[in-house]
């Protein structure tokens, strides 16, 4: 099997180490990066659940990751739209714009759920920066 690829249960890991093996290590980080985000997603849509919220997860996430609604049609009704990043350091404001954007047309709450050392979500309201629980 020299210059081929080894499937190795989930992961694809490269047999040489030329272009070919670059080329698919940056395909493996890319596809541990997304299982970690989508983790992050199922971590924090269970949370929303356990406190009575209804959660869609967006598929591809666009425009958001999660959209949590609570409350009855005609009574004070919540809608929270959620964007979820795995780890602290990557936020940037080409990621909070958007968020801003859609959560003022649909009247509801921008929240930024970041997951950071050892498991700990962190989730914060983008309108004031203060510390959001559902």
């Amino acid at each position: 099997m020299d210059g081929g690829v080894a499937d190795v249960g989930h992961y694809i890991k490269p047999v040489s180490h030329g272009l070919n093996g670059l080329y698919l290590n940056i395909c493996v980080e890319q596809y541990v990066s997304y299982r970690k985000g989508r983790r992050l997603e199922w971590k924090v849509r269970e949370i929303f659940r356990r406190r009575g919220w209804v959660v869609v997860r967006a598929a591809a996430s666009k425009p958001v990751d999660l959209v949590c609604l609570k409350g009855r049609m005609g009574r004070r009704s919540r809608v929270v739209l959620v964007e979820c990043k795995y780890g602290g350091g990557g936020v940037t404001w080409k990621d909070v714009k958007p968020l801003l954007d859609l959560a003022e047309k649909a009247n509801a709450k921008p929240v930024l759920a970041v997951q950071e050392k050892y498991g700990r979500v962190r989730m914060v309201d983008v309108d004031s920066w203060e510390v959001f629980r559902p």
